[in-house]
C-alpha cells in the first residue's frame, strides 16, 4: 500500500494555533513533504470535509453533513469550498455520492493475505436512514470496488464514530490499536473481527487515560510520522513504541494537547493527507 506523501491542513490552524502549525511544517519540509493550507474552511477537521482518495488520480466527495454538528451547523464545511480546494491542490474533480459520511471514519489497511481493507465503525448506516444497510454496503462496494470493507461495532459514547483513534495500519498485515478505551463488550467485538484480517499490535503505555486514543491519530506523510503528544509521562511511552514499529520512519512528536482537550481532535484529523 503506497503511502500518502502530501499533507494539507485547514488555514484556520495556522491563524489560531500558529506556534504548532509551525512545528508540523518545519519537520515535513525538513523531509521536503509537499503542504499548504486549504482556504475558506469553516473548521480544522480537514479529514472529515475534504475527499476520500480511492485510488491515486481518484477522489470520492462525501456529503459532509454530521449528526453531532446538528446544532452547531455554521462549522460545517460546504461542498463548494471542498470542491474548490481539492481541484486547486489535486485538479481532480471528485466523484460524487450521496453517502453521509467523515473521512475520518475510512482507515486504510492492508490484510495478511496483502489484499486491501477499508475499517469503518458502523455508524455510516446511521447517519443514512434513507439507504437500509445493503444499500450503504452496495454503495460503498462500488465506489471502492478493489476494497473490502470490515464494520467495527460503533461505541455510541464516542459521537464522531471514526476509526483513525482506534486503529492505524502499520504494514505486512500489521495495526497498531488502541482498546483499552472502550468497555470490555465493545472491545472484545472490535478485537474479534479486527484479527479477522490483521495482526495486532497494542499501544503500551502505563497509563490509559480519557485522550490516549490521540497517539493512534498521528499524522503519517511519506517517511514521516508525528505523534501527537500530551505533556503526559505516557507521551514518550508511546512515541518510544511507534519508533520501533515504523523503522523506514523518521518519528516526532508535537504537543497537541490544547487542541486535543478543547476540540476532541488529533493530527490525524487536522490533516488531509493524499498521494500525487
Amino acid at each position: 500500500m503506497e503511502a500518502n506523501n502530501c499533507a494539507y491542513f485547514s488555514s484556520l490552524l495556522k491563524t489560531d494555533y500558529p506556534k504548532i502549525y509551525s512545528a508540523i511544517v518545519d519537520v515535513l519540509d525538513r523531509h521536503s513533504i509537499k503542504h499548504g493550507l486549504l482556504k475558506n474552511t469553516r473548521d480544522y477537521w480537514c479529514r472529515d470535509y475534504m475527499p476520500v482518495q480511492s485510488r491515486i488520480h481518484e477522489f470520492i466527495q462525501f456529503v459532509y453533513h454530521p449528526d453531532y454538528l446538528e446544532k452547531q451547523r455554521e462549522y460545517e464545511t460546504d461542498s463548494t469550498t471542498v470542491l474548490e480546494n481539492a481541484q486547486a491542490f489535486t485538479g481532480i474533480a471528485p466523484t460524487p455520492t450521496h453517502l453521509i459520511a467523515d473521512g475520518g471514519n475510512f482507515t486504510f489497511c492492508e490484510s495478511r493475505e496483502g489484499k486491501p481493507v477499508i475499517v469503518m465503525t458502523e455508524k455510516i448506516f446511521s447517519e443514512n436512514p434513507s439507504c437500509s444497510r445493503e444499500e450503504v454496503i452496495s454503495e460503498l462496494r462500488s465506489l471502492f470496488h478493489q476494497s473490502e470493507i470490515l464494520f467495527l461495532p460503533w461505541d455510541r459514547t464516542d459521537k464522531c464514530g471514526h476509526t483513525d483513534g482506534i486503529l492505524h495500519y502499520i504494514g505486512d498485515g500489521k495495526i497498531l490499536v488502541n482498546l483499552n478505551v472502550y468497555s470490555n463488550q465493545i472491545a472484545i467485538q472490535m478485537r474479534e473481527r479486527l484479527e479477522s484480517k490483521f495482526d495486532i499490535v497494542d499501544l503500551q503505555i502505563s497509563d490509559f487515560h480519557k485522550y490516549s486514543w490521540a497517539y493512534i491519530n498521528l499524522l503519517e506523510a511519506g517517511d514521516v510520522i508525528i505523534v501527537p503528544g500530551m505533556g503526559l509521562p505516557t507521551d514518550q511511552e508511546a512515541q518510544n513504541q511507534i519508533k520501533g514499529l515504523f523503522l523506514n520512519h523518521d518519528v516526532y512528536q508535537i504537543n497537541i494537547f490544547n487542541i486535543v482537550k478543547k476540540w476532541g481532535g488529533a493530527l490525524n484529523c487536522l490533516s488531509w493527507t493524499i498521494r500525487r
